[in-house]
């Protein structure tokens, strides 16, 4: 050591910066697309269902890449002509800031299921098919908006004593002309 004083200095340095970098690895989380990594075909630990199938693998990629989702949510607003009314708002989050939606973008086919709050009218089921013009862009209420997304909505309001209960269906979203990922099941339900 007395021939090489700063090596003692440059082992504990080192030392310390592989314990603190296995200490940080423990407790974080690897997001979605580190763990596609991990899981696919050249990761360390592949998936026995889907890693080995090109397509498979794109399922599960895409929807990390390009992730659209519904939201639905309710707001008790007040209507100058009618007092407070309840109104559900379906939230369509698209990925990116300030994203322009078209007719091509987005197509949803599926149903809307309508009731009332405790279940004494039968539910009412509704078959609808959805494109880009179906959507309004988001804006003014009191939703929240995440940063990074591009929120559009349509609003509903009671029909008799029923509302809007929940949607179930298939997604398409298509980002850009030429690419249309593959079809996501939607069921969201609109809660108190």
């Amino acid at each position: 050591m007395n021939v090489v004083p700063h090596a003692g200095i440059k082992i504990l340095g080192l030392t310390v910066v592989i314990v603190a970098g296995v200490i940080a690895r423990l407790y974080t989380a690897d997001s979605p697309l580190e763990q596609w990594i991990k899981n696919s075909h050249f990761g360390i630990r592949p998936d026995d269902v889907w890693s080995k199938s090109y397509s498979l693998s794109m399922d599960k990629l895409y929807p990390i890449l390009f992730p659209v989702s519904f939201d639905a949510r309710r707001l008790a607003e007040m209507n100058p002509y009618q007092g407070q009314v309840t109104s559900t708002y379906l939230m369509l989050n698209l990925p990116g800031e300030n994203v322009s939606l078209t007719d091509a973008m987005i197509h949803f086919k599926g149903i809307e299921v309508w009731g009332d709050t405790l279940g004494y009218h039968p539910e009412k089921i509704k078959k609808v098919e959805w494109t880009g013009k179906d959507f309004a862009l988001h804006s003014g209420s009191r939703i929240p908006v995440p940063a990074g997304i591009t929120p559009y909505r349509r609003v509903y309001h009671e029909e008799g004593v029923r509302d809007l209960k929940r949607i179930e269906g298939e997604l398409i979203y298509s980002p850009q002309e030429g690419l249309t990922l593959p079809a996501l099941k939607i069921m969201e339900r609109a809660w108190i």
